[in-house]
């Protein structure tokens, strides 16, 4: 029998790319949309999961208009995670370099800025958000707290691990090169004066669930306001879906 988390996992996200050997850090963002909305006093700025489905994507941009929210929404290139450590930390540069240029761009006369992310998009996230200093209301969905020990136990991403195996590269060796790109690094040293909410679930087989309390509890202990929601059942995409569809609070 399918379960509910197979089925959203089809809505999610679209089918596996073959990696492009010509590929560059500076392709890394795919495409990104500003959506005007008159006299909007928020900004929603939306990063995608891996592999992320374009209308999965849009549902979410058309929620945040309806709500009033001017928008800013990124694709991402599905090479921004290979079994290349360092161009993975250089394209997290591009989008780092990115956000805060369009942000500081498109926020101009809006007082609110919220950042909404799923899955590997909020390791992106709250890497821009701690590299450059950005603040603002942030909504993670399906987080993890360790980027390289997500790769290295996900059930999508042991085509990876097993490539970092051959390179004779160990799970400590990727978090050593990875340091930064954990959001637990980000989160105890770089994000402050911001609103975390974090909605996970104990049945996430993607992302290990148990780095979730260490990631809030150093966000908490860096002066930001933390809320988990967790549910039991539902898995990784399942959770995503069901909050990119049906949670008015994101």
């Amino acid at each position: 029998m399918i379960s509910l988390d197979q089925v959203a996992g089809r809505l999610m996200a679209d089918s596996p790319s073959t990696p492009d050997p010509n590929f560059t850090p500076e392709q890394t963002i795919v495409d990104r949309q500003l959506t005007l909305v008159d006299s909007a006093e928020e900004l929603s700025v939306i990063i995608p999961p891996w592999h992320a489905s374009k209308r999965l994507q849009q549902t979410l941009v058309r929620r945040q208009v309806r709500m009033g929210r001017t928008t800013l929404s990124y694709a991402l290139h599905d090479d921004i995670l290979t079994a290349n450590p360092h161009q993975t930390i250089d394209c997290f540069e591009q989008v780092a370099d990115q956000v805060a240029e369009d942000v500081g761009t498109a926020a101009e006369g809006i007082s609110n800025v919220r950042y909404i992310a799923s899955s590997l998009g909020c390791a992106v996230l709250l890497y821009a958000m701690g590299e450059r200093k950005l603040t603002g209301r942030i909504s993670l969905l399906a987080p993890g707290g360790d980027l390289a020990r997500s790769l290295w136990t996900g059930s999508r991403t042991q085509h990876l691990k097993q490539a970092y195996e051959q390179q004779e590269v160990d799970l400590p060796q990727l978090q050593s090169l990875w340091e930064r790109l954990a959001p637990t690094y980000q989160a105890s040293h770089n994000i402050r004066n911001s609103q975390v909410t974090m909605y996970v679930s104990t049945a996430d087989r993607v992302i290990p669930p148990d780095t979730v309390p260490p990631l809030a509890a150093a966000l908490a202990e860096n002066g930001n306001r933390v809320a988990v929601h967790t549910n039991r059942t539902l898995g990784h995409y399942a959770t995503i879906v069901g909050h990119s569809l049906l949670n008015n609070q994101l």
